[in-house]
């Protein structure tokens, strides 16, 4: 999958830099001196997405505003679904935001991004030390919320090992089904034995850069509204994929979090555990002592209650013995989830059971990096065991919602956010309140401006 992920991202980069340059940022309306701008960000795919052009329904609704005082246009960039792909759209966006303040510096400005649109525009305001845009309107935007997973040195050691089966078991495996020679197959493991630390180290770096990718404090809550159509299916397709990624890591980690929980459990009640153990110990010794006392007499009737206290003795030193064996284990297993040298030590051990673990471990690598490579990006394809990416209506806080209702027909939900009659009636209503002043202002100065906003009636936003 290291491959893989290598000559996707080189094909994705190839393509970027052959591929006809277009405007990154192309006007709907003509307006010299605009008193709003509303910028159109399109989403995956989605160069010449239909809702950016000037004769969709959206466009035509927001060139509605008073007098000739609002100017739209959109945003292109590549469409590529990968984190760099929208991580360099941000980056253009954000110089672009620049550029037209500089050109527009009375001018308010309200981007508007759909889907993965979004993200761009929310990377792009993360980018910026200054006020470029007076608000931002996410449509059916999935915000990425990434978890970065923390290993200790027995996790880390499985999931090496994981790497190493994910390149050597596939390569064997066609290089017997070709009939190739034993050196061969030899060659491909040690190949493998090269490439899984080298995979190892990529995705911790990689993953360190996607989790500190997306913070959230940059955000400003009240410039910022998110829109969203119920059953969305974009949304419901990467929840699918994160919810399977979530099940099978929690079984593939089980023994992990069963050793977490003997750890913690050993640690809180550590004098406890070993008093009581202490006098199990000393209860069997005694209990020993008694029956071999009971067992010297002649009598026969005696005989039977040496015998019980022969198995409450045994009992109590097995028990005893059991305990500090455990206590004993739980140390050791925190000292070699904390230290690599221990493992190291212990290699007539760890190796097999590193094998064994990294086999079971595979499955789990293999689904979180497909399904973090479908939903998000290549990137997720190396480095999905170390960082966890979800799906969120919104980041993290108290963000401003609005919620459409159920719509009837054959079209996706999708797209029924700026499709739809209450998507584009959500949609004005928030150009209003990010824009309102400005609008206020310009109908003031227009002959042709009318006494209320052309979208008045829309519905008021709900805040959560």
């Amino acid at each position: 999958m290291l491959v893989i992920g290598v000559l996707t991202q080189f094909l994705i980069r190839l393509a970027s830099l052959i591929r006809t340059r277009r405007p990154a940022h192309l006007a709907l309306t003509a307006v010299e001196q605009p008193a709003l701008l509303v910028t159109l960000v399109h989403g995956t795919f989605a160069r010449r997405a239909a809702w950016t052009m000037p004769d969709s329904s959206l466009s035509r609704a927001l060139s509605l505003g008073p007098g000739k005082g609002i100017l739209v246009r959109r945003f292109e960039w590549s469409g590529w679904n990968s984190i760099g792909a929208r991580r360099a759209a941000a980056r253009d966006l954000h110089l672009d935001l620049t550029e037209v303040a500089r050109r527009f510096p009375r001018a308010r400005h309200i981007v508007i991004g759909h889907s993965h649109g979004g993200n761009v525009a929310l990377d792009a305001m993360r980018l910026s030390q200054a006020l470029l845009t007076d608000g931002l309107i996410c449509l059916a935007t999935p915000v990425l919320t990434p978890l970065r997973r923390s290993f200790g040195a027995g996790e880390e050691m499985t999931v090496l090992t994981s790497f190493f089966v994910a390149l050597a078991a596939p390569a064997i495996l066609i290089l017997k089904l070709c009939g190739a020679s034993e050196a061969w197959q030899e060659g491909a493991v040690a190949a493998a034995l090269i490439l899984a630390p080298i995979w190892f180290a990529r995705a911790r770096s990689l993953s360190d850069a996607v989790a500190g990718s997306m913070p959230d404090g940059a955000l400003d809550p009240e410039r910022l509204v998110f829109v969203r159509s119920p059953s969305d299916e974009a949304s419901g397709f990467i929840a699918t994929l994160s919810l399977m990624n979530w099940t099978v890591g929690r079984i593939a980690f089980w023994p992990y979090r069963t050793v977490d929980w003997l750890i913690r459990l050993v640690d809180r009640n550590r004098s406890n555990v070993l008093a009581g153990l202490t006098l199990l110990l000393g209860l069997g010794v005694l209990l020993a002592l008694t029956a071999i006392n009971a067992a010297s007499a002649d009598a026969a009737a005696v005989r039977p209650q040496a015998q019980a206290l022969y198995a409450a003795a045994l009992l109590a030193l097995v028990v005893g013995m059991a305990g500090m064996l455990l206590v004993l284990t739980a140390q050791v297993l925190k000292l070699a989830r904390a230290r690599m040298w221990v493992l190291a030590v212990a290699w007539p051990i760890t190796i097999p059971a590193g094998l064994i673990a990294g086999f079971l471990l595979l499955p789990a690598v293999l689904l979180a990096s497909l399904s973090g490579m479908v939903a998000i990006g290549w990137e997720l394809l190396i480095c999905s065991v170390f960082v966890e990416v979800a799906a969120e209506p919104c980041p993290t806080g108290e963000w401003q919602v609005i919620q459409l209702p159920p719509v009837s027909g054959a079209g996706l939900r999708h797209s029924s956010v700026y499709e739809s009659d209450a998507g584009i009636a959500a949609i004005l209503a928030a150009v209003e309140r990010l824009g309102e002043s400005t609008l206020v202002s310009s109908m003031q100065r227009s002959d042709e401006a009318s006494s209320a906003l052309p979208w008045g009636s829309a519905a008021p936003l709900r805040h959560t």
